[in-house]
């Protein structure tokens, strides 16, 4: 029943033809529906719809919609911006696509977007990641909540995961890099589609890598054994060491040791 059709729209006119007389809208955030009382004259075959606005097509009526059928007493014209204002007239039309004289116009306005969730944290100083949380959003038509991302200092929003339904509101990004610092915000998208304003911009900064080993040192002479040494990392959450080994500089290195076998700090 939906579609658009030539935006030139029929041009011929058979005053016979019966006129619309009441056309009941709704609005939402970037639909409008439309009922009407369907006419019972057998030889109207169905509806044109038409729309404008000071900003599309001059401010000129545009066929928006071919209803294609005389029974037909519902529509929703979708896709439409929110905070706006649109005029429009239906006309019947025969079989011969001659239309009706022009018959009541009403205007609509289409609702804002709604705002984002009411609250939204990034998490900081974790290691190779940042945890976003968020309060759900009370209306029942999210479906899904959008994640943008940027780097601190620049602009350059892009989506990074659609994390589904209305009461998930956690997400963990672990495309990140240590001890750099990045901006987000979230977005609410509705079961219609409809995407919602923007949080508020929250940042993070990843935990920087551990401090590098200094005054590293191998033996040179003690039998059947090397005995490494080197300064004690000076920091409160340290670990342990990892120690890595090659039998030439050409060779890869490799792990042999687990942490769990080096688990202390040395010095």
């Amino acid at each position: 029943m939906s579609g658009c059709v030539s935006s030139s729209g029929p041009a011929q006119v058979n005053a016979n033809l019966p006129t619309v007389q009441s056309l009941k809208t709704i609005s939402d955030m970037t639909e409008v529906g439309f009922e009407w009382t369907p006419t019972p004259t057998s030889n109207v075959a169905g509806y044109y719809l038409y729309r404008s606005n000071p900003n599309e097509n001059n401010g000129k009526m545009k066929v928006v919609a071919d209803i294609k059928d005389r029974f037909a007493s519902h529509y929703v014209d979708a896709n439409l911006a929110p905070e706006t204002t649109y005029s429009y007239e239906m006309r019947t039309y025969n079989e011969s696509k001659q239309v009706s004289n022009q018959g009541i116009v009403v205007s609509a306005t289409t609702k804002p977007l709604m705002d984002s969730v009411p609250f939204v944290r990034a998490l900081t100083n974790l290691p190779e990641r940042v945890k976003l949380i968020w309060r759900p959003h009370p209306d029942l038509r999210t479906a899904s909540y959008v994640i943008e991302k940027a780097d601190i200092n620049k602009e350059n929003w892009r989506q990074i995961a659609e994390v589904k339904g209305r009461l998930n509101a956690e997400y963990i990004d672990d495309d990140v890099k240590s001890g750099k610092s990045y901006k987000y915000r979230v977005f609410v998208k509705t079961t219609s589609g409809t995407i919602s304003k923007p949080s508020e911009i929250v940042d993070s900064t990843t935990k920087q890598l551990p401090s590098e080993v200094v005054n590293a040192q191998a033996t040179q002479n003690a039998p059947k054994k090397i005995i490494l040494t080197w300064d004690s990392v000076a920091s409160d959450d340290f670990a342990y060491y990892k120690i890595y080994s090659a039998s030439s500089k050409f060779m890869p290195y490799t792990y042999p040791l687990k942490p769990r076998q080096i688990a202390t700090r040395i010095s």
